[in-house]
């Protein structure tokens, strides 16, 4: 704090994270990365900015971050650089801006069997090395207090697009090159670069009836949106349901697209859609000192949306996209230690989409239906 005497903040933060999934051959991943951040109590912009504004607390962030991931289907890196705004408005309201946000995805190995398994050529084509540099923000409105006895309502809305000002350059000063199938498209510092655009929206609400209990739901929805030099968005940049914090029947990355068997057939657990539907009920009650319970239902599934090249069973339609919906119930202990709250959620499925039409309420309990996640904090 305060490192050249302005309130400055830097800060370092080193993380980890190991992944064991339970299949017949061992499939376990790890991830190890570090971020460094500057962040500034003003606004540093090229151009002035009214210095009577009524933003509230404004900040400039400056993070820089470098990853390495090790997967049983691949092996990447990620470094990425992004220049940053913060401020609020009012109480309750913030805003987010990343004018400069940018990402190299260097994938340096991949499971050909797995790349073989992806028919689809849209995600075949995401798991490849991208440059991702664009514009991003967020609209954030929480109006929770400090009293935890009160309810409160957060909301949640993100946006980014990227490769539009590269593109731009590129088609200019740069010229094409082409894929084996003939497809046309540019690089920069020989990495094809990405471009798409993609929105969520998170909204959660909690109605406190009495001390330690309370009723909590979430509504999260989001899609994305490949073109130009990009025939789909990198992979990272998916939607996927399933672990701790979404579809808590399922292990992560193992629901859908739609009602697509694949992530219950095959020992690839990599089930990722540009569209994104779900609903999550909760009920929370206190059990003993820090122990808390929950039985929560959450409803939802991802899809792909306007995809050339799709399969029948992976494509979004309306008329039938809440046939394709996954249920699952479940019950949950957290202890809370003020600092953090430790989580374990035992999700059971209720519909599975992935099983044969006739065949996917699920009347007889099987260990098989069932997943054990652990989290940190509350899931929303």
């Amino acid at each position: 704090r305060n490192l050249f005497r302005g309130v400055e903040l830097f800060d370092v933060s080193v993380r980890g994270g190991y992944e064991f999934t339970r299949v017949k051959t061992k499939r376990n991943s790890f991830e190890l990365g570090v971020t460094t951040s500057f962040s500034f109590p003003r606004l540093i912009t090229p151009l002035r900015v009214n210095r009577y504004n009524r933003a509230v607390d404004p900040r400039t962030k400056v993070e820089v971050s470098y990853s390495v991931q090790r997967r049983p289907y691949y092996h990447r890196a990620l470094a990425s650089a992004v220049w940053g705004y913060s401020w609020g408005k009012g109480r309750n309201s913030s805003f987010v801006l990343r004018p400069a946000d940018i990402s190299v995805v260097k994938l340096r190995q991949v499971d050909s069997a797995f790349l073989n398994s992806l028919k689809n050529p849209y995600l075949r084509n995401s798991y490849t090395s991208q440059l991702i540099a664009g514009l991003s923000g967020s609209y954030i409105f929480n109006n929770q207090s400090r009293r935890v006895d009160r309810s409160s309502l957060m909301m949640r809305f993100n946006f980014e697009t990227n490769g539009n000002l590269i593109d731009g350059l590129s088609r200019l000063f740069g010229s094409k090159e082409r894929l084996a199938d003939g497809e046309p498209y540019h690089r920069l510092f020989g990495i094809r670069y990405a471009q798409y655009f993609r929105i969520d929206a998170n909204i959660a609400k909690k109605f406190v009836l009495a001390p330690k209990v309370s009723i909590v739901y979430r509504f999260y929805g989001g899609w994305g949106y490949a073109y130009g030099n990009s025939s789909s968005i990198p992979f990272e940049r998916l939607f996927y349901c399933g672990g701790s914090n979404s579809m808590r029947g399922w292990p992560v990355r193992a629901l859908g697209p739609g009602n697509s068997s694949k992530g219950r057939n095959s020992g690839f657990k990599s089930q990722l859609g540009n569209l994104r539907l779900e609903a999550n009920l909760e009920f929370r009650f206190p059990i003993w000192n820090a122990l808390h319970g929950a039985v929560f239902f959450d409803v939802g599934n991802v899809w792909l949306a306007g995809i050339p090249g799709a399969a029948s069973d992976e494509v979004f339609r309306f008329d039938s996209f809440y046939k394709e919906l996954g249920f699952n119930t479940g019950f949950g202990l957290r202890y809370d230690l003020d600092l953090i709250v430790i989580r374990l959620d035992w999700g059971v499925r209720v519909h599975d989409p992935s099983l044969p039409a006739g065949q996917r309420w699920l009347k007889a309990f099987k260990w098989g239906n069932t997943a054990l996640n652990f989290g940190i904090g509350y899931p929303f």
